[in-house]
């Protein structure tokens, strides 16, 4: 009886182990996308605040 809940334990907590695997990298596979998200507005926002910036300079900014 002892034995047959040890190996019960032991599988609970193996299976548990492996969801939580599978859950930790969803999580981490979600973050990743969102923080690619993040730095891809991140470098476009720049970008733009840098044209803006030269076509200010230069005054194209009145034609464009």
């Amino acid at each position: 009886m002892e034995k047959m809940l040890r190996i019960n334990i032991r599988k609970i907590l193996t299976t548990f182990h492996s969801y939580y695997n599978y859950f930790d990298m969803t999580l981490f596979i979600i973050s990743s996308k969102i923080i690619y998200r993040y730095f891809l507005l991140k470098k476009a926002s720049l970008y733009n605040t840098l044209q803006i910036n030269d076509s200010q300079e230069t005054g194209l900014y009145l034609f464009s």
